[in-house]
Formats: C-alpha cells, structure tokens, sequence
C-alpha cells in the first residue's frame, strides 16, 4: 500500500495526539480519583471530630458504664458463645448483661439503667449527624477490650427503641446496643493516619466495607505514674466508625471520566485537523509542487524535448526550501552535463567514423581474398581488440616458386600500434620482393623499426617462404609463437628457434631455420592472442587446448577450421571481452589429386566430396565446379540406388592436369557399363524414360570425355573435365579390359 506524505504526518499526528491526551486522560482521573477520596476521609474525620464535641458528660458515663460492665462480665466469660439467631442473642445478653431488656419487643435499657435512655438517643442522633455531614452511610461507637478480636457496639446511629423485630431473622440484619463484630485483617494494616487535635484517625474494612475509625480518649481526671516516671491519665478509649458511601463516589468518578474522554475525543479530532492543515500548508503542498516540478522535467528529458530549467515556487525557508534550491541546482547541473555528453557523443561519432575508416584502410592492407591455386590453400582471421589492432598477417608470390608467409603482432593497442603494423608490414613486404634472404630481411627490418620510434615499440614475427614446388620452408622466427604442423593425422608443435623481437635490439643478427614439408601437410600460424585468452576464472586458453582444436578438426576444409577454433575460444571465454588481438593462419600444401574411399555409402559422401573439391579449387571458374558437382551427384546417386551387392566400396579420385579435370570412380559392384546405353535420340525427359537413363546423357554433355573398363573385379568410370571452357560434349569410348 502506497501512503502519500500528508496521509504519513497526519497518521503520526493522530498516534502522537493520542498518546498524549490518554496520558493527560490518565492523570486527570487518578488526580480526580484520589482527591475525593481524600475529601471525602477529611469530611469524615471532620464529622468523627464533631462527635467527641458534641458529647455532653452524660453520654460520656454512659459509655464508660457501658465498658466497665463489659469488661467485668468478660473477666467472667471472656468468649461469647457462637449465637445464630436474634432470640439466641437477646436470651444470652439478657442473662449476661442486666442493664439490656426487651422492650415490647426490641432491646432497651434495664430498670435502674432507664435514665440512661436519654444518653443513649443523644449518642445516636451525633451519630445520624455525623453521617450527614461527612456523606457517610453508617456509623457507631464501638469498644475494643484488651486481647479481644471483636468490636463491641456501645451505641448505633439507626437502633431504634421500642421497634419490634423478627426474632427468628439473622443477626446480620440487626444493629443493637450491646452488638459484636468481627475484626478484619485490613484493620490490622489499616493507612492514611492522621493526627489533629490528638485524634487518630485511619481507613479500615470491617464486615467487608471501608469505614473511617477514630481514636477517642475520654479521661477520668486521674493520674498515675509508670515504671519510668511518667505521668499520665486513666480514662477509656472508644473508637468512633464511619461507613464510606462509595457509591456516590464511585459514580461521581465515572461521570467524571465519561465527561473526560468526551473531552478527548474532541481534542483528539482537532488536532487531527490541526495536523491535516499543517501537513497540507507546511509540508505536503510544497512537496506537491516539487514533485511536480520534477514531473515536468524528467517528462521533458524522457521525450528529448529542449532543456530548461523548472523552478517550484515554493516560498518556504526551511528543509524543503533547501531542497527545491538543491533541485534547481541539479537540474542546471544535468542540462550542462547532458549537454556536454551530446558534444561528447557527436565526437565520439567522429573519432568512432575515423576509426572505422581507419579499420576498413588497415584491413585493406591486408590479403583480401584467400590464396587458393593448384599449390598450396592459405586461409586466415583477424579479431581486433579495438578498433584498429596491431595484429597483421600477409602471403603473397615472390615469383612463381617461392610463396612469402608472414603473421606478426605488435605490442600495444589501438591507432599506434595499427600506425606501426602499417610501417612494420610494408618494410617487411619490401624487402622481401627484393630476395633478400630471410636473416638479411629481419636484420634490416629490425634496424628500421628502432629508429624513429620515441614509443618503444616492437613487433613478434614469422617470417617464412616456401617453395611450391619442393615443399621446403624456409623461415625466421622473431620472438613468435611456434607453429603447430598437421602431418599424417598427427598434430605437432615445431621446434624452433625464438629470435629477439623485431625492433628490440640495434644490428641483432637472426637466424634461419627450414623444415621439409609434404603433400595434405597443413601449417597453422597464430599471435599470442589466441593462447592468452581468459576466461572468468582466469585461466588461460593454452598451447594444450589449441593442439587440440587443432587434432579434432584436422579433417576439415582448412575455412571450416578456422570458424571451430574460434569457436572453441568463445566458449572457452565464454564472450569475455579479448584484451588481445587475435591472428589465425592455415597453410595447406595440396597434393596433386583428391581420393576419397567410402564403404557402404550413403548421401552424406555426395556433399563430402563436392564441398572438399569447391574449396580446393575455389580459384577455377564456379560455372565449371557446378558442372563438376552435377556430374558426381548423378554417378554416385546412381550407384548408392542401384548397386545391390554387400560391402559395397567406393573409390574416388580427382586431379587437375593440363587444365583437365579427371574423375576416376571404382565400385566393386555388378559389372554395368552405362555407356552402352544409346541416348542420342532422347530430347526430353518423359514417362517413359528408364531410370538414370537421362541423367547418363547429362553427363555426357557436361563431360568433355567418359571412358569405362572393368579391372579387378570393379567397374572404372573416367570422366575428364576441361577447367578452360565450356564442356561441348564428346562422345564415349569403351577401353578393352585389360588382364
């Protein structure tokens, strides 16, 4: 989900302003909370005050009478039985205490204690007015004897004389003169201790309800001394209770939180508003327009209009201010960059069209077609690193014997080392036609490359010249890689001498060295580019590899070779970018025929041969090597189709001789001589011509001469083919048998 940035800042405001107003929330309701509760316990102790006060010397005896027969008759019976109903309770009070009677039906004061009545009804209405003035819900005076658990009810603010009671109703449900309760643990525990005027005062639970006690002592106006020597005062303590009304509390509390979050709720929702307005004028609206800004300018840049400089008219002089003069300053930045990239780029266009000029001038310099004639099948590639390279390789006739071959590399790249290949090859071409022997070329070539050459530059060489007619080659290897020769199956890495570079060292006098070569022998020539190559794990192609490219294409046409060497690489390299530039040269010597044997042929070996004998005379005439190929096609199609015998064996020979090409093919099938045949009279081909029939007439006219003889067992078909001019026909001639 995609949040713009008002709806960020505005959710954060709300989740900010929420937290605070809860916090505040909290705190005005525990503030609230306590301060009642705390007013509500000075009320109270203030009405608990007012009772000491307001007890006249009546009530007081009263009481104390009250005590003094409670404690004598518990000195008797410290521990009341367990009571569980009102008349259980009034029989046993009645024995127990003499001054509690029933009176028509309820509890009342004894005889000789009926004066006391007036006392009692005086301590209970202070009571009823205690509990209006503090808000509370009950109260009495109670009395605790020494090592007792229990309150003793001395006088209650709602006992009612003469009112008549169930007395079969739980003792729960009556307040009495002469009553007990049990003292809980909280009043043990009890807190908020208050000391005014000699009062204690304290919060405690009796019967499971919070009640305000107070400490009063009432004095006899006796002293007496202690064990240490001082003096104080008999009397007796009672203790006044009051019952919280915590409902009217409670309530008030929660009206009082109801009101606050109301309250909060309002806050809350304008400040969200307050943060949304913020937001939008401060924050949000000039992003906005920044953003806008920058909408209209990338818009600007993707559809190559003009460039211009977009400025937001954003006022605000803060971080976003900042920001949009940052923009303002990018965008010019950019504009000039992109303008000085263009200007970069249209010359780079011109360098790169210079280049290529200079590309297409250097390849120039080189051999344009492969040298393919009844001698030797030299083929070659370059792959530049750059632009323009420093690799060159050359072939040419010194005269119509001796054939000049040169692969060289220069050190460095780029236009200097091309400029330098360019001067290196020409000196090399130069003195070569002048038959200079090979250590004299070197010599010289080597003296003219140091002079002049403030970028010490140089350049590795093989330098050879065969001769055609004896096969021998003669060469100097100046720094070079060492040739790989292909012989009889075999693949070999010369031996050969390492002369110093050429342009190295002034007068370095080099070697010569030659090799005999033989028919079918191929010499494959390469720059250090090739070996050099690396892949992404850093390993280098190697001489291993190459031998072995080499071995597995050995069979090949030499162009075919080539094209799987360098594929072998690429995958190798796997489209690394060469650091190098890369030479490849291959030199077959030719025999003087082609001979092919095929056991149990099929199609495959029709294109076989005619692929091999187009690239070895790629140089004849492509009218007269179409003729030649339809004339195989329809001898071989024939005997694969109709020569039914087993282990059926092919041989085929092609030579050039005198301008005439001659097609021997042997079989040692069935004896057939097609020539016997009479198709002089066939015009056209039609249904009723037999097979292979038209195409023997074919043959003829394509042929300058078809002779046939069976020897050894095999049928022998000689076809002679002129390499010169067009083929008129001739006709056939049967030769004798020969024994």
């Amino acid at each position: 989900m995609r949040w713009s940035i008002r709806t960020k800042i505005i959710l954060l405001g709300s989740i900010t302003s929420f937290l605070l107003i809860s916090i505040a929330l909290l705190i005005s309701f525990f503030v609230y909370q306590n301060r009642a509760y705390s007013q509500l316990a000075k009320n109270v102790d203030k009405s608990v005050h007012e009772i000491k006060y307001n007890l006249d010397d009546s009530a007081v005896n009263f009481l104390k009478m009250a005590v003094g027969e409670i404690d004598e008759a518990a000195k008797i019976t410290p521990d009341d039985p367990v009571m569980n109903t009102y008349s259980e309770k009034l029989d046993y009070y009645t024995k127990k205490y003499g001054f509690i009677y029933p009176s028509t039906g309820g509890f009342g004061l004894s005889y000789q204690k009926a004066a006391n009545r007036n006392a009692y009804m005086d301590i209970s209405s202070d009571l009823k007015s205690a509990i209006v003035s503090s808000g509370g819900k009950s109260a009495f005076i109670g009395y605790i004897p020494e090592n007792a658990d229990r309150i003793y009810y001395l006088a209650d603010a709602f006992f009612v004389f003469d009112e008549k009671y169930d007395s079969k109703l739980p003792l729960s449900d009556y307040k009495f003169f002469g009553s007990y309760q049990e003292i809980t643990d909280s009043y043990y525990t009890a807190t908020d201790y208050s000391n005014d005027e000699g009062f204690p005062c304290w919060t405690a639970m009796i019967d499971g309800y919070k009640h305000r006690v107070a400490e009063v002592f009432f004095g006899d106006g006796v002293y007496e001394t202690d064990a240490n020597g001082d003096s104080y005062e008999t009397g007796k303590v009672f203790y006044i209770f009051i019952r919280y009304d915590m409902k009217e509390i409670n309530d008030s509390v929660v009206n009082y939180l109801i009101t606050e979050i109301i309250s909060f709720s309002g806050a809350l929702l304008f400040l969200i508003l307050l943060f949304g307005l913020a937001s939008h004028f401060l924050i949000a609206n000039n992003i906005i327009k920044l953003n806008s800004s920058t909408l209209e300018f990338t818009k600007s840049l993707s559809n190559k209009d003009k460039l211009e400089v977009i400025t937001p008219t954003i006022k605000a002089k803060d971080e976003i201010g900042d920001l949009s003069k940052s923009f303002v300053s990018l965008e010019t930045t950019l504009i000039d960059y992109i303008d000085q990239v263009e200007r970069d780029a249209k010359e780079r266009e011109k360098i790169n069209a210079e280049l290529e000029i200079a590309s297409e001038i250097q390849l120039s310099a080189l051999p344009t077609n492969f040298l393919n004639d009844e001698n030797v099948l030299i083929k070659a590639s370059i792959e530049s690193a750059k632009e323009v390279g420093g690799d060159f390789y050359d072939y040419f006739y010194i005269d119509s014997t001796h054939l000049a071959i040169i692969v060289s590399d220069v050190s460095g790249k780029g236009v200097p080392a091309a400029l330098f290949m360019m001067k290196s090859k020409e000196l090399i071409r130069s003195k070569l036609i002048n038959k200079e022997s090979l250590s004299k070329v070197c010599y010289d070539v080597n003296n003219s490359l140091i002079d002049n050459n403030s970028q010490g530059l140089f350049i590795t060489a093989f330098i050879g010249i065969l001769n055609v007619k004896t096969k021998e080659l003669e060469f100097v290897n100046a720094g070079h890689e060492r040739p790989y020769l292909i012989s009889k199956g075999k693949v070999t890495q010369l031996d050969v001498d390492s002369n110093f570079i050429l342009g190295g060292i002034e007068n370095y006098k080099y070697k010569e060295e030659s090799i005999k070569l033989n028919t079918d022998d191929k010499l494959f020539i390469h720059t250090d580019g090739l070996n050099e190559s690396i892949n992404s794990n850093r390993e280098e192609f190697g001489y291993e590899r190459i031998k072995n490219a080499l071995f597995e294409n050995k069979d090949l046409q030499i162009g075919d070779c080539l094209k799987n060497i360098s594929n072998k690489l690429s995958e190798f390299t796997d489209c690394e970018e060469a650091f190098d530039d890369i030479t490849m040269m291959l030199v077959e010597l030719k025999s003087s025929n082609l001979e092919f044997r095929f056991e149990n042929p099929d199609y495959d070996a029709i294109d076989k041969v005619n692929n091999k004998f187009n690239d070895y005379y790629s140089y004849i005439d492509k009218k007269i090597l179409s003729e030649f190929n339809i004339i195989f096609d329809e001898l071989f199609n024939n005997y694969i189709s109709y020569e039914k015998v087993d282990n059926l064996v092919i041989e085929v020979s092609v030579s050039l001789k005198n301008d005439t090409f001659e097609l021997i093919i042997k079989n040692n099938g069935v004896e057939f001589n097609p020539l016997k045949r009479n198709d002089k009279y066939i015009k056209s081909i039609d249904e009723n011509t037999e097979v292979g029939g038209f195409g023997i007439t074919i043959i003829k006219n394509l042929a300058t001469d078809i002779s046939y003889k069976r020897k050894d067992n095999k049928n022998i078909l000689i076809i002679k083919k002129s390499s010169k001019k067009e083929s008129t026909g001739s006709e056939s001639k049967e030769l004798e048998e020969e024994n």
